[in-house]
């Protein structure tokens, strides 16, 4: 897994009071993305709690979930789509948003093999990345530059 932090601050308290508005006016978007996102919500449990988890499927129900955010709730941003869009394109399973949105950070779901051409697909962007080794005993990675 790798992490991604566009450094696209928000104030996460004002960004979620929004999403309570818009869900409390009926706002179509959001009544639709409570109507559906329980689905992929309930197939990812399913894939995850399976003998054997598939993790191509892991990560194209996280895009798919992410896809949701971005089109009914909007808490998306341009940044955050092009990094999602850039590491599958280089080989990642899936990308989602975290947190509340609007800023901040996105996951991508990487096999192994593929987290150097991941890495290097985000190389020109503003964006700090931490890799999450799989199996790694002594904690993160930090890939990137240095808190100034």
């Amino acid at each position: 897994m790798i992490l991604v932090d566009t450094r696209q601050r928000r104030a996460t308290r004002t960004v979620l009071a929004s999403k309570r508005d818009r869900f409390r006016a009926r706002e179509p978007d959001m009544i639709a993305y409570s109507r559906e996102a329980p689905r992929p919500v309930d197939a990812l449990t399913s894939v995850l709690t399976a003998s054997v988890v598939d993790f191509r499927e892991v990560g194209l129900l996280v895009s798919a979930y992410h896809g949701l955010l971005r089109d009914k709730v909007r808490c998306s941003t341009e940044l955050i789509d092009m990094c999602a869009q850039l590491v599958v394109a280089a080989g990642a399973f899936g990308a989602k948003l975290s947190g509340s949105g609007h800023g901040g950070c996105l996951f991508a779901l990487v096999p192994g093999d593929a987290v150097t051409s991941v890495l290097r697909s985000l190389a020109d962007l503003p964006v700090h990345t931490i890799v999450l080794p799989e199996g790694e005993p002594n904690g993160l990675t930090v890939n990137g530059p240095s808190a100034e």
